[in-house]
């Protein structure tokens, strides 16, 4: 994943993508409050399926497999 601040993030979220299709927002940690920004920012354009995983990448990869 890139590393980029909100505004940057957002700015590029909302030029390339379709506003129904779905989108998983997430951060680097569950300390990281970006995704909460971004997922916020994309509502107010318009994005109507969006999820937050809260725990972020770092809960992600400390999952065990199945």
């Amino acid at each position: 994943p890139r590393r980029c601040g909100p505004r940057r993030l957002g700015r590029e979220a909302i030029g390339r993508n379709d506003r129904d299709r779905p989108i998983i927002v997430y951060c680097g940690s569950e300390t990281c409050h970006m995704a909460d920004y971004l997922v916020t920012r994309l509502a107010a354009e318009g994005f109507t399926r969006l999820a937050l995983y809260p725990g972020g990448w770092q809960d992600w990869i400390n999952q065990p497999t199945a």
